[in-house]
């Protein structure tokens, strides 16, 4: 997957495909959006999440994250473990030609995300 330029960020919520190298499991909804005002939200797979979203150029970083506490099936809580994972690690965003949204931790891919 080529990396490139991000897509816009701001608009309908994306969709997790992929986070930490593993596909999220169909039927598992992971999502991520941000407002005009820099506020990132979603749904990591069992409980909903929000926190501030820091950009600047591709550069991104999260304040702190808060989570509802949920408790979920075992395979919910796990994808929803390495989501929130994969987002306190974000230091940058991407794009690839396809039009996913990747983000970035030093370089590395921890979530592939589509519209």
């Amino acid at each position: 997957m080529a990396e490139g330029d991000p897509p816009p960020l701001e608009g309908p919520p994306w969709q997790a495909v992929e986070v930490l190298g593993q596909p999220v499991p169909a039927g598992i909804q992971v999502t991520f959006a941000i407002d005009a005002a820099g506020q990132a939200s979603g749904n990591a797979g069992c409980n909903g999440w929000g926190g501030r979203a820091i950009r600047s150029g591709d550069a991104l970083k999260f304040g702190p994250i808060r989570a509802t506490r949920m408790a979920c099936e075992a395979e919910r809580m796990a994808v929803e473990a390495d989501f929130l994972s994969a987002l306190a690690q974000v230091t940058a965003v991407g794009g690839d030609d396809s039009g996913a949204l990747l983000l970035l931790a030093d370089g590395a891919v921890v979530a592939v995300l589509r519209r």
